[in-house]
């Protein structure tokens, strides 16, 4: 239950689902009925201008659709658990490569992360709201990993292509996604999810061996399953990995 209304410097309200903080936009608009949607880093809630005056029912209403999303669909409410780096923290790539991530909050206009080492180190901004803060986090840890590792990331699908796949691949990227682990374009284009580098390297290569799988068939029926068994007869564990482990997966 939402008491009171808390808002931050931008405008956001935290709808608490479980351990999971929610940022919520409202958005007052010439329209007819009350909307929330999730966005790609914040639920949204629109409702008409002549209903300011029940802006705690709406958001009651955001927080009853919120946790029957979270019933349903956890997945969808695990992608606002942004990882908090409170001084020094270690990160683990592809279950191998270990890195120290230390952050300070300095005065500058904009956040920056070098690679000293085995040192990743951020500057953020001081007085950033925490959602912003971890946005900031986020996207830095990612870009800077994807730079590092994305030919590792075509190396190793290259390899898997070569002894059981043999099929011409036109592009592979790796960047930053919450909706997926990864995808396959019916152009033969592979797109990875730069969270697929904090997997062990073993479940990384399920989301290889998947993907590939589609170039052969372009949907998930049961003759894909049997493209992705005859390569790897244990697919079964590394999903069961994913639907236990993935959602706490994030930069």
């Amino acid at each position: 239950m939402i008491s009171k209304i808390r808002k931050d410097n931008k405008g956001l309200v935290t709808i608490p689902i479980g351990q999971i903080n929610v940022p919520l936009k409202i958005i007052f608009e010439k329209r007819n009925t009350v909307r929330v949607a999730l966005g790609k880093d914040k639920a949204i809630l629109r409702a008409p201008f002549y209903t300011k005056s029940s802006l705690h029912e709406h958001i009651k209403m955001a927080h009853e659709w919120l946790l029957k999303i979270d019933a349903e669909q956890p997945d969808l409410i695990a992608r606002f658990n942004f990882k908090y780096y409170d001084e020094e923290n270690q990160i683990l790539i592809l279950g191998r490569d270990a890195y120290t991530v230390k952050m300070e909050e300095v005065e500058t206009e904009t956040g920056s992360i070098k690679l000293v080492g085995d040192t990743l180190s951020l500057e953020i901004p001081k007085n950033l709201n925490e959602h912003t803060k971890r946005n900031m986090v986020r996207d830095l840890l990612s870009k800077i990993l994807i730079k590092r590792y994305k030919n590792v990331v075509a190396e190793r699908i290259k390899l898997w292509n070569q002894h059981f796949f043999h099929k011409e691949i036109k592009g592979i990227s790796l960047k930053y996604n919450t909706s997926n682990w990864g995808s396959c374009s019916a152009s033969n284009r592979l797109n990875i999810s730069s969270r697929c580098l904090l997997l062990p390297l073993d479940v990384f290569d399920y989301i290889i061996v998947h993907e590939l799988s589609h170039l052969i068939e372009m949907n998930h029926s049961k003759a894909f399953w049997e493209v992705v068994k005859a390569v790897m007869p244990n697919y079964e564990e590394k999903e069961e990995w994913l639907k236990k482990n993935g959602s706490q997966l994030e930069f």
